[in-house]
């Protein structure tokens, strides 16, 4: 198909603040938010309720991580942050692996950042620290070890998003794997995670690639059928 199945890789303007941002903003009804964390209106906390004292934010920190030239230079930095008490959070992590999974042959070194986080940094990654090691592995053209990290994700109690299987299923189709990619598609209409364009125009590929002609139609007609937009790029 025309559209190229890379798309899938660009981040949505609202996952864009989780990347490269601070912590999420936690809205109340009218929108307004306490300043301790608490929607406005929810009343006062209760004395019993301990505070958590929330990670140190530099954003300077940030712009260090996106400076690093290298693997090395990326560790450096957040090995720095926690050696001057101020640990890397989720958000910087992601950042991290991003960065490193943009570098040739970083793919080794982004799913080593994301299964050591924990233990290095006391950080749990989450959809977006998967999605990221998953996106590295497919451009480096993993496509095994980016099925296997969606299965540990999934078996670490982290939900898959429609991002994250865009990206596995750009990972197969990168890798010539149209019959995984297809099975991706069923896991998601499983898991009750919408198909998008995108999800179907890797898929097609997938299956153009592996000159599966019958089914690349018949995907286009599904994609009809289900009222998601034909990508006329």
């Amino acid at each position: 198909m025309a559209a190229s199945a890379s798309a899938c890789e660009d981040e949505q303007p609202a996952r864009k603040a989780q990347f490269f941002g601070g912590p999420p903003i936690l809205h109340g009804g009218d929108g307004r938010v306490a300043g301790d964390g608490r929607a406005a209106g929810d009343g006062p906390r209760p004395a019993s309720t301990p505070r958590r004292r929330a990670r140190g934010f530099n954003p300077k920190d940030n712009q260090r991580i996106h400076a690093a030239r290298s693997v090395r230079a990326v560790f450096a930095v957040l090995d720095d942050m926690q050696e001057n008490g101020i640990p890397p959070n989720v958000f910087q992590v992601n950042i991290a692996v991003t960065k490193i999974g943009r570098m040739r042959d970083g793919s080794r070194p982004a799913v080593e950042l994301l299964r050591s986080a924990s233990e290095r940094y006391g950080v749990t990654p989450n959809t977006i620290t998967y999605t990221a090691a998953i996106s590295a592995c497919g451009k480096g053209g993993q496509w095994k070890k980016a099925l296997e990290l969606l299965g540990q994700m999934v078996a670490a109690g982290v939900a898959p998003d429609n991002i994250t299987y865009n990206t596995a299923i750009s990972a197969c189709e990168k890798g010539g794997q149209w019959k995984k990619a297809l099975e991706l598609l069923g896991q998601m209409d499983a898991a009750g995670v919408a198909l998008d364009t995108i999800t179907y125009s890797a898929a097609i590929s997938a299956c153009e690639k592996g000159g599966q002609w019958e089914k690349a139609l018949e995907l286009l007609g599904q994609m009809d059928a289900a009222g998601v937009a034909l990508d006329t790029i």
